[in-house]
């Protein structure tokens, strides 16, 4: 367990969770005073890909290196989320979902209806609908370093493909949406985004009790790729998360994809305000 000037206490568990996420390996997972509040998010530093109209997440995750206020993390991307219909695994569906997510990130009015309390959950229910992560062997491997200091934890990380394009690559960064229940802009409060929108860079959310600062800076890679910011937060009966997301269009990249950014968790004020 390492812990923050502000009190948050990380560390690399094998913690999967439950809800729509359920299986899936979470990066470096925070607590408060003992109480988890990661949720139903990923954690930080989690990478994904997406390739040939199909979501691949990281299923096995381990600690490879730990030393002081540094540790290492491999993942193995090795599960593809698939939709099923009235019991029946669907790869029509699948593509279908996939095509409507991306519909739905750039659509502030589909996740303002979706996201009205019971909505998503509701249509889950009558629709006969339900995601499932299953093993589709390792599409690739990914290393993930943490270095922890004050209130900054500065990330660096390596996806490497044993052969082909990379595709589209996602790095993300969520805790609970119970936790992360406010946000601010230089000052002035602000309303909680609604699905994921692009991040401007200067916001940030924090925490209405304890004031505790999320935010996610400084983004590089090694080599060339278009990256978009995005933040959003999701709450309903399944879903429960708060956060940023990295994606970079690595189309043009064969075999290793480089990146390193920051993360701040301070207590407002910030260094915004």
């Amino acid at each position: 367990m390492i812990t923050l000037q502000n009190g948050l206490e990380l560390s690399a568990d094998s913690y999967q969770e439950s809800g729509i996420s359920k299986g899936i390996s979470r990066g470096v997972c925070f607590s408060y005073r003992g109480k988890n509040i990661t949720g139903e998010g990923l954690g930080i530093g989690v990478p994904v890909i997406k390739q040939g109209g199909f979501t691949y997440f990281s299923s096995c995750s381990y600690t490879v290196d730990r030393q002081g206020n540094r540790l290492m993390k491999k993942f193995l991307i090795d599960s593809m989320q698939v939709w099923y219909f009235l019991g029946m695994r669907s790869l029509f569906f699948t593509r279908l979902f996939e095509k409507a997510s991306n519909l739905y990130m750039k659509n502030g009015i589909l996740q303002k209806i979706f996201m009205r309390p019971g909505i998503f959950d509701f249509l889950l229910r009558i629709t006969g609908f339900k995601t499932v992560f299953e093993p589709a062997g390792i599409l690739a491997t990914a290393y993930v370093t943490y270095f922890f200091s004050g209130q900054t934890i500065q990330i660096k990380g390596r996806i490497e493909k044993e052969k082909g394009f990379l595709c589209w690559i996602y790095i993300l960064n969520e805790l609970s949406a119970e936790f992360l229940n406010g946000v601010a802009e230089t000052g002035i409060e602000k309303s909680l985004p609604s699905g994921w929108e692009k991040f401007n860079g200067r916001a940030y959310f924090y925490n209405l009790e304890t004031g505790i600062t999320f935010l996610v800076e400084n983004f590089k890679s090694l080599q060339y790729a278009d990256v978009c910011t995005y933040w959003g937060r999701e709450r309903s009966e399944n879903l429960n998360w708060a956060g940023f997301e990295f994606e970079a269009d690595c189309n043009d990249l064969e075999n290793v994809f480089d990146f390193s950014y920051e993360i701040e968790s301070g207590k407002r004020q910030s260094k915004y305000e």
